[in-house]
């Protein structure tokens, strides 16, 4: 079983390197993107390294969670990153449509009744987009998971970033010594 999971992490991350073209990361923190299951971590250019091993590590662990078998992985991680990248384009439209708003309360500015009910309207239109996405998710994996992996994969997201947040306090741990 070990042999095939790593047999199988070693096939997804040279697909997903040679599928992304060079330079195709976005300028923000690697911690900016958690979809809705998983983490997306795209970290600022000349940072690609990091964000590679970020992914590799969220596959394994991911992986060895939800003890995926390789017919189960092979269904299951286009599907992951289709859902990913729908979650990603939500949240830069997300990003887009308080921008200017922000600018303007940032500079001072008064900002009128139809304004905030524009915005507001379009964010909450977005976060309800965000939503259906996870479900929709969610239910395309039944049958290519059980429903217990499909319950550890909705919590996956939370379990890895606490992981993540105790090794990084561990090496600055360890560096201030």
């Amino acid at each position: 079983m070990k042999k095939t999971t790593v047999l199988i992490l070693t096939l997804i991350f040279v697909s997903s390197i040679m599928a992304q073209p060079r330079g195709h990361h976005k300028t923000r923190m690697p911690h900016k993107s958690f979809g809705a299951i998983g983490m997306r971590s795209h970290g600022p250019q000349g940072f690609g390294q990091h964000s590679e091993r970020m992914e590799m590590m969220m596959t394994w662990k991911l992986t060895e969670e939800l003890e995926l078998t390789p017919e189960q992985a092979d269904k299951f991680f286009p599907r992951m990153k289709a859902h990913r990248d729908n979650i990603e384009g939500i949240e830069t439209k997300l990003r887009e449509t308080v921008k200017d708003i922000r600018r303007k309360v940032e500079d001072g500015k008064e900002i009128s009744d139809s304004e905030f009910n524009k915005m507001f309207g379009k964010v909450t239109a977005l976060e309800k987009q965000k939503v259906d996405e996870k479900t929709r998710f969610i239910t395309e994996l039944n049958g290519i998971l059980d429903n217990t992996q499909r319950v550890k994969l909705t919590m996956f997201k939370n379990k890895f970033a606490r992981e993540m947040k105790e090794q990084i306090r561990m090496k600055r741990k360890t560096r201030l010594k």
